[in-house]
C-alpha cells in the first residue's frame, strides 16, 4: 500500500486487518494475494476507480507471481501460462474435475532462502529446462487424459536441502497408488496430490495425518472472478 500511495501522489493512509487463512511460508501464494487485493482495494479506497494498467505495474515489481493473482482468471477457471521472472501473464482455459490435497508441513520455507540456494545452485546445475509450454499444450487438449504426468517444480531440489519435510511429504505421495502426480507448492513448504475424487483424496488425508503432524486441504480448481471483479472495481 505504501508504493501505491506513493505512485498515486495520496497523502491520506489507511488502516488495514489480515485475517489470514492461508498458512505463510507454504508457496500458496497467500502473501502474494495479499499484496494484489490491497493493490486493488487501495485504489478503491482512495480513488474510487481501479486501473489495471497500475496494479499491474506495481506487482510486476514486488513479487513475481502477484500479476497472477491480477490477470490469471478466465471466464471458467484461474489456470495461465506464466512467464519471464512470472509476471507476464497468459491465462489458459482448462477446466477439470481433478481433485487437489494440499499437505503443510509443520515447518516453513524462507521463499528468499530457497532463490538464494537455487541461485548458487546454477553455476553447478547442467540439467536442461522442463518444456513448459508443451506440457501446457499436452493437458489442455480437448478429451486430454492428463493425469499428473509431468509435474516438475525446479524450486523444488533447493527448498529439501532446506526442508526435509518435503521431500519426506511427496515420497509418502508418490507411494499412494491412487494419487496421480505430487509435487512441492511454490517455493514451498506445502505440497500436493492430484487424485480424480473428494472422496480419494479424503482417504489419503486421513492416512497422512494419521502418520505426521501436518495440516491437509482438499481442494478443486479455483473458480471465482478475479479480485477486482470481487471488490466490484468500475
Amino acid at each position: 500500500l505504501q508504493q501505491l500511495r506513493v505512485r498515486m501522489g495520496i497523502s491520506s493512509g489507511v488502516d488495514a486487518c489480515l485475517h489470514k487463512n492461508i498458512p505463510a511460508q507454504a508457496g500458496l501464494g497467500g502473501g502474494s494475494s495479499d499484496a494484489a487485493a490491497a493493490l486493488v482495494g487501495g485504489q478503491l479506497l482512495w480513488t474510487g476507480a481501479y486501473d489495471a494498467g497500475l496494479a499491474s505495474e506495481l506487482a510486476s515489481r514486488l513479487g513475481s507471481d502477484l500479476n497472477f493473482f491480477l490477470e490469471g482468471g478466465g471466464p471458467n477457471s484461474w489456470t495461465a501460462f506464466c512467464s519471464g521472472r512470472g509476471e507476464v501473464v497468459e491465462p489458459l482455459q482448462w477446466e477439470s474435475d481433478l481433485v487437489w490435497l494440499i499437505v503443510h508441513p509443520p515447518l516453513g520455507c524462507s521463499t528468499k532462502d530457497v532463490f538464494q540456494l537455487l541461485q548458487s545452485d546454477k553455476n553447478a546445475w547442467t540439467g536442461q529446462p522442463s518444456p513448459a509450454r508443451a506440457f501446457c499444450e499436452q493437458w489442455l487438449q480437448p478429451g486430454s487424459s492428463w493425469q499428473g504426468e509431468g509435474i516438475r517444480n525446479r524450486l523444488q531440489e533447493s527448498a529439501v536441502r532446506l526442508n526435509p519435510w518435503i521431500d519426506r511429504i511427496v515420497n509418502w505421495l508418490a507411494a499412494q497408488a491412487e494419487v496421480l502426480g505430487c509435487g512441492m507448492t511454490g517455493s514451498g513448504s506445502a505440497c500436493f496430490g492430484v487424485l480424480q475424487t473428494a472422496e480419494h483424496a479424503k482417504r489419503i488425508s486421513d492416512k497422512i495425518c494419521g502418520q505426521w503432524d501436518v495440516r491437509t486441504y482438499v481442494t478443486k480448481q479455483w473458480r471465482q472472478p478475479a479480485i477486482a471483479h470481487q471488490l466490484n472495481a468500475p
